[in-house]
């Protein structure tokens, strides 16, 4: 009988008076053993960086709610690494402490710690500063790293190192050969960061691993990476990397969708499947016939999908994944639900896909149609999983242990009796020991307690308070032009990540030295441009459609060309991935003439502008936000209402609350930007739906006064206004009716 082991001995705890116990989680033929005896998975994923903090510990009670004694979580790189050697763990990246309170809520935990995530996540989880092109040798600090810790919502420390890429990199198109950046490959290019940010991140969360006393069941190597390639090499050595960064005494293992099994896995790596609805027998067969002798575990079960931009929300119905359910949990040895509560991809952290018609950014939203809404509230979804899942979590005659026990099963893992099968979460020690405690006796299962009893999960917890704002009017703004930053000069167009910049818009400008006629022709455009003469938007061009990059343009006489590039999202899937630098990738022409000579800004606003504490005066003060500072006059700052044609704008107001709640901010009087509350960044906006509100959680509004924050790259109200809605709007109309297929 093949059995993987994993096992730690730790004599004593962080906390004298209470012994960490000693646990182990393994493979024995066709299911899971917790402490030796037979365990079954019910798990489901929620991801830290998508939830407020304050609200980490009431997400996590509606899993164990729903019937789940496990939550998966991915390990998004790009959060904790914002720069080279700059470490972020502090705040909503505190990830070790999410873990723990996962812990405290009786839930174990599947740490899905990439390098790569997807998720649709902006560039799935990896640092943008990795497309550079700039040599693995120069992406080393010239300081010590920076780790924050106790910064009151840190984002970049100032004594971080800040690199900036020398070179420039030629990106892949969709009809080039080109490969672009080496990701996920054994080139030291990728490997050589990724290797440093695993061993990192170990020490943060390699102490919660299972065997050493944590929540930490099973650790995931690479994610999904049979859809991107099949180099085993580049499998085995991140696993080894895994190993020796200290990531022993959890279950590693990889993940792959149910049609490239072979691709992704590796042998003395456990492999796991990832399907959606209504391929139950399809990607449970597929796993079996690659892993026969080893349990059926479903690393991702998809309830529903994500929303992009300009087309319809996605949902799905009910009915067939019941049925799912039903057969993966009797057939398998767990399950993790993909998602059960998908949150929101706050500030420019969502990502994008792409298809044979385009480029398709994702919303902020990640709703996903998941049992448990963006803003934390059971759906209709969430209560019919709860009777499935209750019929695995008979009502226990004592205190149950980290001991689980599951039904006999036959050869092909179905169940025989369900007369035992108790699913638990882990016995869980005093918050302070922040450890588990075996107890002096086995728990034990009444065998006469009857299945499908929704009175022995805990109770479903209440859901915040929500509250409505009256409309609140933008009446302040500035224009974009006159809060430029200090220019870059560049003889060709570069890109964002050449400059150090991730996230936000780049403006490129030259002067035309003649009249010209003929296409403005931009290569790449990576996504959305404004383009400009002499301060007049004369059109716009969108990746989002057919790769759109040509312009018609006429001018009389010498003019200014601005050329205005906002970065909707990285891809975060398939190859594409490795030419996903942003802005103008390689060149811009102009009736087949190259244009050089440029001036440009950076403008990333991964920071909201300054908060104004008290009303602006009629001297000079600086507006700040993040990545460019200047000065500007209150005439200039207060500003009377933007014309028709008004120039992309910042907007503020303030707005009083006697009392806080979640809402859901309004913004169909928006054209297309991003959006601030009390220094949040909540989110991207954009006109042609399917989101028509963004989601501000309770704990980021203030008693009192509270600021409001926008950027409109087309401002389509003079002036513009937003109000706080008791519900969400998801599914408001759309240019394009085509719905994603996948199921």
């Amino acid at each position: 009988m093949k059995r993987i082991l994993l096992t730690a001995i730790l004599a004593v705890a962080t906390f004298p008076a209470f012994a960490q116990p000693h646990h182990t989680f393994a493979t024995e033929a066709d299911h899971f053993t917790l402490d030796g005896k037979p365990f079954k998975i019910l798990s489901g994923e929620l991801h830290y960086a998508r939830i407020p903090r304050e609200y980490w510990h009431a997400r996590l009670k509606m899993a164990k709610a729903m019937g789940l004694n496990t939550i998966a979580t991915y390990v998004f790189w790009n959060v904790h690494e914002p720069t080279p050697g700059h470490y972020d763990f502090t705040g909503n990246n505190d990830l070790a402490a999410f873990i723990k309170a996962a812990q405290e809520e009786g839930l174990y935990v599947i740490l899905r710690t990439g390098p790569y995530s997807c998720a649709e996540w902006e560039f799935g989880g990896l640092p943008a500063w990795l497309l550079s092109s700039a040599p693995s040798d120069q992406i080393t600090a010239t300081k010590k790293p920076v780790i924050l810790s106790e910064a009151k919502n840190p984002r970049i420390s100032p004594e971080a190192a800040q690199i900036s890429p020398s070179a420039n990199t030629t990106p892949e198109r969709p009809s080039t050969p080109d490969p672009g950046f080496p990701l996920r490959s054994n080139d030291p290019a990728f490997i050589t960061p990724a290797e440093r940010w695993i061993h990192r991140l170990a020490q943060e969360v390699a102490p919660l691993q299972i065997g050493r006393g944590g929540p930490i069941l099973m650790t995931q190597v690479e994610n999904e990476y049979g859809n991107f390639g099949s180099d085993h090499a580049y499998m085995a050595h991140l696993k080894q990397i895994f190993l020796d960064a200290g990531f022993t005494d959890s279950l590693l293992y990889s993940a792959d969708n149910w049609r490239n099994i072979p691709n992704g896995s590796i042998p003395d790596l456990f492999a796991a499947v990832n399907f959606g609805i209504g391929n139950h027998q399809g990607g449970v067969d597929a796993l079996a016939r690659v892993r026969p002798d080893a349990p059926l575990f479903v690393s991702e079960y998809w309830p529903g999908w994500f929303d992009s931009w300009g087309h319809p929300h996605e949902t799905r119905p009910i009915p067939p994944q019941l049925e799912d359910l039903d057969y993966i949990l009797h057939r398998g040895a767990g399950i993790n639900i993909y998602m059960f509560h998908g949150g929101t991809s706050f500030g420019f952290m969502s990502g994008a896909g792409s298809d044979k018609n385009g480029y398709r950014p994702t919303v902020t939203s990640y709703d996903y149609d998941a049992p448990l809404d963006e803003s934390g509230r059971p759906t209709p979804k969430f209560y019919a999983y709860r009777k499935i899942l209750a019929q695995f979590t008979p009502c226990p005659t004592s205190k149950t242990s980290a001991s689980a026990a599951i039904p006999a099963t036959d050869k092909r893992g179905v169940i025989l009796s369900e007369r035992n099968a108790r699913v638990e979460g882990p016995a869980v020690a005093p918050a302070v020991a922040r450890s588990f405690v075996s107890t002096a006796t086995e728990a034990r299962v009444d065998e006469s307690s009857q299945t499908n009893n929704e009175s022995c999960l805990p109770p479903i917890p209440a859901t915040p308070p929500i509250i409505t704002i009256p409309q609140i009017t933008l009446t302040e703004s500035t224009p974009l032009w006159t809060n430029l930053p200090t220019p870059i000069p560049s003889d060709q167009p570069k890109p964002m990540e050449h400059f150090g910049q991730s996230f936000g818009y780049i403006l490129y400008r030259t002067q035309l030295p003649a009249a010209v006629t003929g296409d403005l022709v931009l290569t790449d455009l990576h996504d959305y441009a404004q383009i400009y003469v002499d301060g007049k938007l004369t059109g716009t061009l969108d990746r989002r459609h057919h790769f759109e990059n040509t312009l018609p343009l006429t001018t009389t006489a010498p003019a200014r060309l601005d050329i205005l590039v906002a970065n909707d999202g990285r891809i975060n899937s398939t190859k594409l991935m490795r030419g996903e630098a942003k802005g103008i990738t390689q060149s811009v022409t102009v009736a087949g003439t190259p244009i050089t000579n440029w001036q440009i800004y950076s403008l990333p606003m991964t920071t909201l502008p300054t908060l104004y504490k008290r009303p602006l005066v009629t001297q000079p003060r600086p507006i700040k936000t993040r990545g460019f500072s200047t000065t500007t006059s209150a005439s200039q700052t207060l500003a009377s209402s933007p014309s028709a044609g008004s120039p992309p704008t910042f907007y503020r107001a303030h707005f009083t609350l006697a009392q806080t709640g979640d809402t859901f901010l309004d913004i169909r009087n928006l054209g297309k930007g991003a959006l601030w509350i009390n220094g949040h960044p909540i989110g991207r906006f954009w006109n042609i739906g399917p989101q028509q509100t963004l989601y501000v959680p309770g704990p980021w509004l203030l008693k009192g006064d509270n600021e409001i924050v926008v950027f409109d790259m087309m401002p389509t109200a003079i002036p513009p206004h937003v109000s706080g809605l008791d519900h969400p709007i998801l599914d408001g109309p759309v240019p394009d009716q085509t719905k994603s297929s996948q199921q």
